[in-house]
């Protein structure tokens, strides 16, 4: 079985991935960074324990944690706004 490329933009560049994919891997692999600390890329399900992943994706109410998505077609998703950068800051305050 063939795994199907998508494409999902984030922070206006076009990147290229397989369906269903982490997406901090996916931006990770791809040279994008997004903080974290408790993401090992062989966890099945991450924790999103450490709380500084978030990321914005179109069509979301808030801001989420980009460990936990898995990525489809179309996305597009922002690593760097003020709201983005407010949760990561007191995540990391709080740890």
């Amino acid at each position: 079985m063939s795994e199907k490329i998508v494409k999902i933009t984030v922070d206006n560049k076009i990147v290229e991935a397989k369906e269903g994919e982490n997406l901090l891997k996916t931006c990770l692999d791809n040279g994008i960074y997004i903080p974290n600390l408790c993401y090992l890329p062989q966890m099945k399900e991450p924790p999103a324990s450490c709380r500084l992943c978030f990321v914005q994706i179109e069509g979301y109410k808030e801001p989420v944690n980009s460990c936990t998505v898995k990525i489809k077609n179309g996305m597009i998703i922002k690593t760097n706004t003020p709201e983005v950068r407010y949760l990561q800051k007191w995540a990391f305050e709080l740890l």
